[in-house]
């Protein structure tokens, strides 16, 4: 975790709040923290493309 704040330029307490956000907007579908090693992981959410044509269309490329 604190390799990914110092890159980030953030708290560990807003680097957890914005991965929160993440997960929120279902950008992420979850991440953890190991606390012994200090990691952290998270996990993409799949990517469904009938969600993409449908949710997107016309909204120019990604």
């Amino acid at each position: 975790m604190e390799s990914l704040t110092r890159l980030g330029g953030h708290t560990s307490q807003q680097t957890a709040e914005l991965l929160d956000g993440l997960v929120a907007l279902h950008a992420l579908a979850g991440w953890r923290h190991d606390r012994e090693k200090d990691e952290v992981f998270w996990q993409l959410r799949p990517r469904h493309p009938e969600m993409r044509t449908a949710q997107y269309a016309g909204a120019g490329r990604w």
